[in-house]
């Protein structure tokens, strides 16, 4: 998706008019087909701190209820040699000092935001490991706790989002902020 965002009529308009957002997580999860079956691998920032992925938001009217929808889409790219082996594609996520031009509080070029995305995140950065393959299964993970002990305390939570601007600021200047203190709401 980062080679045609764009170009594409379904992300060409959002990122054109600069409605892009970061999206906070825990990890990410990727499926690795070993077989007939498939295993889980979570993939983490491996400093502990979340990752921040590049993400575009729209707002469109629904035509059945007239209502105004919110929604974000999370931009893919080639995967890091981390992911490779794991799967061809994975979110873009940013580097912190990429964040600032990402949403717009720093003048940048097309080309630029473009050429940000297109580059997968360095795999020294980040680490994966197996996870337990429930954590797929969407009616066993409501049935479970937000902090599931299958992914060793991550929460897979996605966090409720401001729509109609960038969705998470940055909000700390020092070099090793404690988690919670990486965005605010």
């Amino acid at each position: 998706m980062a080679e045609t965002v764009a170009i594409k009529p379904a992300f060409r308009d959002a990122f054109a008019r600069g409605q892009r957002c970061i999206v906070p997580v825990d990890a990410f999860y990727e499926w690795k087909k070993i077989g007939a079956s498939k295993q889980p691998y979570a993939i983490v920032a491996a400093d502990g701190l979340p990752l921040a992925m590049a993400g575009l938001w729209e707002h469109w009217k629904d035509r059945a209820t007239g209502d105004t929808v919110q929604t974000f889409t999370i931009i893919t790219t080639v995967p890091a040699d981390l992911c490779a082996t794991i799967h061809d594609r994975m979110p873009v996520i940013l580097p912190r000092e990429k964040w600032a031009s990402w949403l717009g509080e720093r003048e940048a070029h097309t080309d630029e935001l473009r050429w940000m995305i297109l580059r997968p995140y360095p795999a020294e950065l980040m680490q994966s490991y197996a996870v337990d393959v429930r954590v797929g299964n969407v009616p066993e993970q409501r049935s479970q706790p937000a902090r599931s002990r299958w992914h060793s305390g991550l929460t897979a939570d996605v966090a409720c989002a401001r729509m109609g601007g960038p969705i998470f600021r940055p909000r700390f200047n020092n070099a090793r902020p404690h988690p919670t203190d990486l965005f605010e709401f």
